[in-house]
C-alpha cells in the first residue's frame, strides 16, 4: 500500500492547491468528498428559492466540482443522487412528464439534500436550491427561458431537424441520437446543472466555487461516517471507506484501483468472507489519495490510450536561494514556475520522463525522492498498477 501513502502525503504537501483550477483542462486538486462534472446548463436563483434565468455552458467553463457521496462518485447505473447539483433526472421533478419513457430520481435527490439542511451543517445557499427544487417547475422553467426545447407533444425533442431555424446552444453541447433499442441518448435530458445563487452582498454567487459550502458537506458528510476500522495506510482505527474513487485517468474514467463490490464472481477468492476482512483503508486516506494521483496525472502524466504513468516528488524539492546565480537559478519556464510555487511536484522531470516514454531525447535529472507510478486497464471497470 505504500502508493496510497506516498500520495496521501503529496496530498497534505499541496493542499494549497485545492480548487485550483487555472486550466480548464487540468483536473484541480479536489476537496475530499467533492469530484467534478462537465456542466451544461447554470440556472441562477435568489436566496428564496425564485427562479432567476438560465443559460447554456459553454464547454471552456464546464468543469465543476460538485459534493458528493462515495456512493454517487462511483455510480454507474444505480440511482445515487449528487448531494447539490445533479442531471436532470434527478434535480427535476417534473422530469416524467416532459421525457416520457424515463422515471424521475427526484426522490433520491430531494431526500439527501433535505437531510442536508436539516443539519447543524446547512447552508442558505443550499436551502435556497432545495426550496426552487421542492416547486417541482426545473424543467418547465428552462423550458420557458429557451434552454431547452419541446415539440409538439410537449415532450423534449431528441435532435434539433428544423432547418429554417438556429439550431439552439443546448444541442451543440448535447446533439441526441438513437441507439439500437430505440432510446435517446445524448440528449437535452442528460443535461447536468449547477447553481448559481444570488444574495445580496455575496460576491460568490457560484455554488461549486464556494468554499463555504464545501466544508459545509466535509463537514455533514463526514459526521454521517460511523464505522471505524484500522486503516491500513495510518495505522490508526478511524471511519474507513466503503466504496474508492473513480474517475483517475480522465472525467470519464469509470475503473477503480480498489474496488471489492463483487460478491458472487469469486472477488475475495474463497480467503476472506467479507471485502473489508482483506483490507480497510481510511475515506479521507483514500479521498485524498485517488484526488492527488487524478491531479498529478493531468498536471504532469503521461497517456497513451488506456495506459497512463506519472512521476512526482512526496515533499517538493528543497527551492533554491533567490541569492544564486541568476543563470543558473531561471534555467527555463518549467523551472521559473516551480521556483515561484510553494509546491513542488518535480514537474519538470515528469514532463522530461514523458519525453522519454514518447520516444524523445531528455534527460531525467536529479531523481532522489521521486515516485513512478504507471497504470492500464485490461477491463473498463478495474485499474491495475503495472
Amino acid at each position: 500500500m505504500s502508493w496510497i501513502e506516498k500520495l496521501y502525503e503529496t496530498y497534505e504537501n499541496c493542499q494549497s492547491e485545492i480548487g485550483r483550477g487555472e486550466d480548464e483542462n487540468r483536473v484541480p486538486l479536489l476537496p475530499i468528498c467533492h469530484t467534478t462534472q462537465k456542466a451544461h446548463i447554470q440556472i441562477s436563483i435568489n436566496a428564496h428559492g425564485e427562479f432567476h434565468r438560465a443559460s447554456v455552458v459553454p464547454k471552456n467553463g464546464a468543469r465543476t466540482i460538485i459534493p458528493c457521496t462515495e456512493k454517487s462518485g462511483g455510480r454507474t447505473n444505480r440511482p445515487e443522487a449528487h448531494p447539490l447539483c445533479d442531471k436532470l433526472q434527478y434535480i427535476a421533478a417534473d422530469y416524467s412528464e416532459h421525457v416520457g419513457n424515463k422515471d424521475s430520481y427526484f426522490k433520491v435527490y430531494d431526500g439527501q439534500l433535505s437531510d442536508w439542511c436539516k443539519s447543524d451543517y446547512r447552508h442558505p445557499k443550499v436551502e435556497a436550491v432545495l426550496k426552487y427544487v421542492q416547486q417541482k417547475q426545473v424543467i418547465s422553467d428552462l423550458i420557458a427561458a429557451h434552454v431547452l426545447h419541446i415539440g409538439n407533444d410537449q415532450k423534449l425533442v431528441v435532435q434539433w431537424i428544423d432547418e429554417d431555424t438556429k439550431t439552439p446552444e443546448i444541442f451543440s453541447l448535447l446533439p441526441g441520437k438513437m441507439n439500437k433499442k430505440g432510446e435517446a441518448e445524448n440528449w437535452q435530458a442528460d443535461a447536468f446543472v449547477r447553481w448559481i445563487v444570488e444574495i445580496p452582498g455575496d460576491p460568490q454567487a457560484a455554488v461549486w466555487n464556494d468554499h463555504d459550502i464545501w466544508a459545509c458537506w466535509i463537514k455533514y458528510y463526514s459526521k454521517q461516517k460511523m464505522k471505524n476500522e484500522i486503516c491500513y495506510v495510518t495505522g490508526k482505527s478511524i471511519p474507513v471507506a466503503d466504496q474508492h474513487p473513480a474517475k483517475i485517468r480522465n472525467d470519464g474514467d469509470k475503473a477503480k484501483i480498489l474496488s471489492s463490490n463483487d460478491t458472487t464472481n469469486f472477488t475475495f477468492r474463497g480467503r476472506f468472507a467479507k471485502a473489508d476482512q482483506a483490507c480497510s483503508v481510511g475515506y479521507e486516506v483514500t479521498q485524498k489519495a485517488h484526488s492527488a494521483l487524478r491531479w498529478l496525472i493531468g498536471k504532469q502524466g503521461y497517456r497513451n490510450e488506456k495506459q497512463a504513468i506519472v512521476a512526482w516528488a512526496i515533499s517538493g524539492k528543497k527551492i533554491p536561494d533567490p541569492m544564486s546565480d541568476t543563470l543558473g537559478l531561471f534555467q527555463d519556464e518549467e523551472t521559473r514556475s516551480q521556483i515561484m510555487s510553494p509546491f513542488s511536484t518535480a514537474q519538470s522531470l515528469a514532463n522530461n520522463l514523458s519525453k522519454l516514454i514518447a520516444g524523445y531525447n531528455a534527460q531525467l535529472g536529479h531523481t532522489e525522492g521521486i515516485v513512478i507510478m504507471g497504470m492500464d486497464s485490461a477491463t473498463p471497470g478495474r485499474l491495475s498498477i503495472t
